[in-house]
């Protein structure tokens, strides 16, 4: 009986193991045919089954029917009935939720991408449509005021910084990661059409994993890539006028009241020593008419007429006019993509043509883009080949009115003739005596200087082609185990060429300048006719690999796991080459050879000798990394997530031992998801708390442990003019104990969101400690260097982040609004060399000099204490007293006794966006801000000519008589020159003002053609829109109408149409 029993369990346990059956599959998204992680597959009550990163999934269930639901946050909820009979392999879709918060919240670290609900770190993700608000060239213009914490700065070393600087002689830039690996070319080279999603990386939980060159933040930018779906194409073309730059904002006194200050100094006798120097300096022509007054060769009467016909003319009105233009850019793109479940592609193409503001200036660009993914063994095994070619060509023969004008600082200098001809202006040297030489010596060439001309004989080019070329080959292992093999080849190559003829003043200049004229009156040119050309080559290698292994699974039904480790080398290689040609003949390509050994007597002053110009130089770098890296996340119970990272950096560069070429960085971070507590009953739907440690780094390129020089094969110049020898310059003294810039940060968040997202928002408080950063210390002489250059400084950096989003009004009619805020405190907390009060003063808000305490840009100043009534001399305070003694103001000053402002950079900045949409049209408009900080305005500057090279308007509104100092604060004209009385009121807080504004950024209108209606064939959608930019100021703390951050002239508006179609 016993044995009967056991066959009878044993026969019925094989038939309950026979029901079950293998169901498996992949979820994917229905648009970008990606694998969908965490998602939810429930087959009944008591069954259910995560998906793996890839969305791949596995299950054992008996046979029979089911009613298969599909449950992901960021994604719509789908059912489907099945019938489960045999093992069973399915491709199932999911559609995207639109319009939430966390769906366009899905980010890329450059490793892998996560959900906002996974991360413990601080997160920005701009979604295609973010960056497509704005119009523009460069992608780095479309970031301005879309993320907390990241500002586009007016000043300093680096042109965008992500929560303030960390570094003082490093580069304060973030790192740039084009598709999966760091790019250090130009990103005005990158089609932003290209671009499917940026990534701001703003904490160490979020950026550590990047090591050694995260200190500064990091910005992950994603291209489009091949996806599952039919045969589509898009296209968009735009084009953007701005309107000339404002040249003349900055207050310039008038040509009358120029000239009226070359007369008080001519009857003074001020241009004696210019008109007998034997430099033959240029005179003005205003001038060279008082002389030939002062000889009487002109009477006063025609000296007065030819004086009003100049005090007619305005340089800066002609240049505007005839140098300058309306600046001109049309862009447009075109891209195709599609492909089936084996192979699929993407090519993208973009072509822009821009006319710059200055005539002469151009910029244009054509990017090309092959993306392609092959899908082998059912998923398992994926190859992602990518190919993008960027080629740039800026045409640069304009340089500018300073340029242009160099030694014709007077106003009212005539540029173009009545026919429109150019005109001579004065250069360099007197025109008189110019002439004389074109007399006395015939054989040299035309001296005079025709700047509009310039513009025509000028041939200044730079082109640049960047080729990259990615590889990742990916296999699924097993379950939850992928392998991912990444390559990417980059090369750079550019070329400057700046070729002048014979015919422009630069080579005339040159050739007559060196002329020897021999005792038989006979002549020989050291420099040969012929033009010159200034070739600049650069050729930049690079090879990065990685190696990474994810795994991602279930534990139980409580814990996931999902972690990768791998490693990664760089190995790059950077070539840069100048030389110059002298008699170079365009036609036969050929030059002629010049003697860079020997000095040569100068024409003009005569007693002097010069060498011909050497500019031949050869450079080769060498950069090399090596990295291994892993990170890992722990998620219990689907509300509860750790997070760490860790990453061991070698490079070239670093140490002299090895256990010093290395720095390990790491990270922790956790997340509370509060909300999903069984306890919770808050008034949000959505609240998430995170807190987030760790380490990143910066490296420093210009250092090295060993020590460096520049050596000179023995080439004349200025450092061995007498031996003309070999001889190398120290650029770098030994230090085997440098370091890494290391920062360390800590962060805390909380995510939150009503129900239907009506209001959600992220508030984020951090820390940043910079440490081992390089700075300078004083050294030993007997050593024969007086400042040293190492790990001696640090600094400590406070702020807060807010991003507010609401949907005031939704339906026909539909209103949202975001608020940006961001605020930060930074200040030096060590560095090795303190200095004077002068310095801090006259270069502390350009992180020259940074002081303890203080943020990195500070602003300082002396007091003022108003003008003596009497003279109209500034006053200052001595030992707590009123004082003139302007040498002993500046000299006795200490760090401690000046005034100390505050920041030169914004300290709270942000934006605050308005969107409109009724039916079909869409109208937004950005207000940004930048508040608690200052601007030193400019104003004159007397020096030994009473102002006139400063030329600026206050001279107007100096004092002139007492009583004036009741209403003005600008300085008499002083009897004699006074450097220190100048600086002393260039320095004084009553030029320091309130940076404090509030401007109106933008306005975006667009309207979405109803392509259904209008029945237009193959159309899936069509858009037209239109875009203004650089509106202007709405409000200032500074009362004296000045734009704090473009005291030259505010960027000029712009207006941009579009049209964007989708077949």
């Amino acid at each position: 009986m016993r044995r009967r029993c056991m066959v009878f369990f044993m026969l019925l346990i094989s038939s309950c193991a026979s029901a079950q059956i293998n169901f498996k599959g992949r979820l994917v998204d229905v648009s970008t045919g990606a694998g969908i992680e965490a998602a939810t597959l429930l087959l009944s009550p008591d069954l259910k089954v995560k998906t793996s990163s890839d969305g791949i999934f596995q299950v054992m269930v008996p046979k029979g029917r089911y009613r298969l639901e599909l449950r992901h946050l960021l994604y719509q909820t789908k059912v489907v009935a099945l019938y489960l009979h045999r093992d069973t392999s399915l491709s199932l879709q999911m559609l995207p939720i639109e319009n939430s918060l966390d769906s366009v919240v899905v980010m890329s670290t450059g490793y892998q991408k996560i959900s906002l609900e996974r991360s413990t770190g601080s997160f920005a993700a701009l979604s295609k449509a973010q960056l497509d608000r704005r119009v523009g060239t460069n992608i780095i213009d479309r970031l301005q005021d879309e993320v907390s914490g990241l500002i586009l700065n007016r000043k300093g070393n680096s042109a965008i910084t992500i929560r303030g600087m960390s570094t003082i002689s490093s580069d304060a830039s973030p790192l740039i990661i084009l598709d999966n690996f760091p790019f250090e070319g130009d990103l005005g080279s990158i089609n932003p059409n290209d671009i499917e999603q940026v990534t701001v990386l703003k904490d160490a939980a979020a950026a550590s994993i990047w090591g050694a060159r995260a200190g500064n933040g990091v910005i992950v930018i994603d291209t489009k890539k091949a996806k599952k779906q039919g045969l589509q194409l898009g296209l968009n073309h735009n084009q953007t006028v701005a309107l000339k730059p404002n040249i003349s904002y900055e207050r310039r006194i008038s040509p009358e009241a120029y000239i009226g200050i070359e007369r008080t100094l001519f009857d003074r006798g001020f241009y004696q020593s210019l008109e007998q120097g034997v430099a033959r300096a240029p005179m003005s022509p205003a001038i060279e008419l008082m002389i030939l007054n002062r000889d009487g060769k002109i009477d006063r009467p025609e000296l007065e007429r030819q004086l009003n016909l100049l005090a007619a003319a305005d340089v800066r009105k002609e240049y505007r006019e005839h140098f300058m233009r309306n600046t001109y850019n049309r862009q447009f793109s075109m891209n195709l993509q599609g492909g089936s479940k084996i192979n699929r592609f993407y090519i993208g193409t973009g072509m822009d043509k821009n006319s710059l503001d200055e005539i002469g200036n151009s910029f244009d660009r054509f990017n090309l883009k092959l993306n392609n993914v092959i899908d082998m063994l059912s998923g398992k095994l994926l190859f992602h080949t990518d190919v993008q070619v960027n080629y740039t060509k800026r045409v640069m023969n304009n340089p500018g009115l300073t340029a242009l004008t160099l030694g014709a600082t007077y106003p009212y200098a005539d540029l173009i003739g009545e026919n429109g001809n150019s005109l001579a202006l004065m250069r360099d040297y007197r025109s008189s005596y110019l002439n004389q030489l074109a007399i006395q010596y015939p054989f040299l060439l035309d001296w005079t200087y025709r700047p509009y001309q310039e513009i025509e004989l000028n041939d200044h080019m730079e082109t640049a082609l960047d080729l990259r070329l990615n590889a990742n080959l990916s296999y699924i292992i097993g379950k939850g185990l992928k392998l991912d093999l990444f390559h990417q080849y980059s090369q750079l190559n550019s070329r400057q060429n700046f070729h002048r003829s014979q015919d422009t003043y630069y080579v005339r200049n040159l050739i007559n300048n060196i002329t020897q004229i021999n005792p038989d009156g006979s002549y020989t040119r050291p420099i040969p006719l012929g033009g010159i050309l200034d070739r600049n080559y650069g050729r930049t290698v690079s090879n990065n690999s990685r190696l990474q292994l994810a795994f991602n699974t279930n534990l139980n039904h409580n814990f996931k796991v999902n972690a990768f480790a791998g490693i990664e080398t760089k190995d790059g290689r950077q070539l840069i080459e100048a030389d110059r040609l002298y008699g170079y003949d365009v036609e036969h390509e050929t030059s002629k050879a010049v003697d860079y050994l020997n000095s040569y007597r100068r024409l003009i002053v005569n007693n002097s000798n010069a060498l011909i110009e050497n500019v031949n130089s050869r450079r080769l770098l060498t950069d090399r990394f090596l990295s291994y890296f892993s990170n890992a996340q722990l998620i219990y119970k689907d509300r509860y997530v750790a997070t760490a990272s860790a990453r061991f950096d070698q490079s070239n560069i670093f140490g002299v031992n090895t256990n010093q070429k290395g720095v390990p960085l790491w990270s922790v971070g956790v997340k509370w998801l509060l909300d999903r507590e069984g306890f919770y009953s808050g008034l949000v739907d959505k609240l998430h708390l995170r807190a987030s440690y760790g380490h990143s780094g910066n490296v420093n390129r210009n250092l090295s442990a060993y020590a460096t020089a520049v050596y000179n094969q023995g080439t004349g110049n200025s450092n061995n003019w007498g031996t003309r020898m070999p001889y190398g310059v120290i650029t770098n003294p030994p230090n085997p104990e440098l370091r890494w810039e290391r920062i360390r940060t800590f962060n805390v968040g909380i995510d939150f969101a009503t129900k239907a997202n009506r209001i959600d928002g992220i508030v984020e408080y951090y820390l940043k400690n910079g440490y081992d950063l390089i700075g300078s210390t004083a050294f030993a002489p007997s050593t024969g260097i007086s400042t040293f250059t190492g790990n001696n400084a640090s600094t400590r950096t406070a702020g807060l982040d807010l991003t507010l989003n609401t949907k005031n009004l939704i339906g026909r009619f539909a209103w949202s609004t975001t608020f940006l805020l961001s605020y930060n405190r930074e200040r030096v907390t060590d560095y090795g060399i303190p200095t004077t009060a002068t310095d801090y003063i006259q270069t502390g808000n350009n992180l020259a000099k940074p002081f303890i305490g203080h943020p990195l840009f500070a602003l300082y100043s002396y007091t003022f204490a108003g003008l003596d009534s009497q003279t109209g001399d500034p006053l200052g305070y001595l030992d707590g007293v009123v004082s003139k003694d302007y040498q002993r103001i500046i000299s006795t000053a200490t760090p401690q006794s000046i005034n100390y402002h505050g920041s030169a950079r914004p300290t709270a900045f942000g934006v605050l966006r308005n969107q409109f949409r009724y039916a079909r049209i869409i109208l937004g408009f950005s207000v940004n801000y930048r508040l608690g900080y200052y601007f030193r305005h400019s104003s004159i500057r007397y020096g030994n000519d009473n102002g006139l090279a400063s030329s600026h308007a206050d001279y107007l509104d100096r004092w002139q008589r007492t009583g004036d100092e009741l209403w003005t604060n600008i300085p008499a004209v002083p009897s004699a020159q006074n450097t220190n009385r100048d600086n002393f009121y260039q320095y004084s807080d009553i030029l320091v003002d309130r940076a404090d504004h509030i401007r109106l950024q933008d306005i975006n209108l667009a309207y979405e053609f109803d392509v259904n209606k209008m029945k237009l064939r193959g159309i899936r959608a069509a858009q037209i829109y239109f875009y203004a930019n650089n509106l202007g100021l709405i409000w200032t703390k500074s009362n004296r109408g000045i734009d704090p951050d473009y005291q030259t002239g505010p960027l000029p508006l712009s207006l941009s149409l579009g049209l964007r179609i989708d077949f």
